[in-house]
């Protein structure tokens, strides 16, 4: 076992330089890969122009949790919608599982020392290598709802969205720290 410091760019980046395997595959520890996804990895990798990529993912929803029937449907439209901007735009976060070639991973210098969005910012990075070279496998990943079920569906979307959209928009990780801390102390 590996321990790193606090700090979840910190994490990954010590167990990427303790890894021994030419590929690397980061994945949270609520998500849930398919059985073949090595072999998916794997074989797109063997194309030495692909440089890493990420899986479709999938909403695990809690089998005992009541879901209505509009909250069915947005959670269709914004699993679809994020899979198709994935696809499409090459910027994923880290629940997507993401996969890269070591040397690449190196070559980026890892992680950037981000407590938030460390995962866009690695795959905006791994898009100058082009598109091409980023792999979608479009078999899904399961991923928790946890936070859906915690907080609500269309509140944590919301967050997300204006996460991602201050990032993108130049915020700080401080500001978004802040952001972030007065969604948490928000009450229901």
């Amino acid at each position: 076992m590996i321990i790193g410091n606090r700090g979840r760019y910190r994490q990954l980046n010590i167990g990427a330089e303790k890894a021994t395997s030419e590929i690397l595959l980061f994945l949270h520890a609520d998500t849930i890969i398919p059985k073949e996804a090595l072999l998916y990895i794997w074989y797109f990798l063997q194309n030495p122009k692909v440089v890493g990529g990420c899986f479709k993912k999938h909403w695990d929803w809690n089998k005992k949790q009541k879901i209505s029937k509009f909250i069915k449907l947005l959670n269709f439209l914004w699993q679809g919608f994020g899979n198709w901007s994935v696809q499409f735009l090459k910027l994923f976060p880290g629940d997507n599982a993401i996969f890269i070639r070591k040397s690449i991973f190196e070559q980026l210098n890892g992680y950037s020392p981000m407590w938030i969005c460390e995962d866009f910012d690695l795959s905006k990075r791994l898009r100058n290598y082009g598109k091409r070279a980023i792999k979608y496998i479009s078999f899904p990943v399961l991923t928790s709802t946890r936070r859906f079920e915690k907080y609500g569906f269309i509140r944590t979307i919301r967050l997300w969205f204006w996460i991602y959209l201050l990032w993108r928009m130049g915020m700080t990780q401080v500001g978004l720290w802040h952001y972030y801390k007065r969604f948490l102390s928000f009450k229901n």
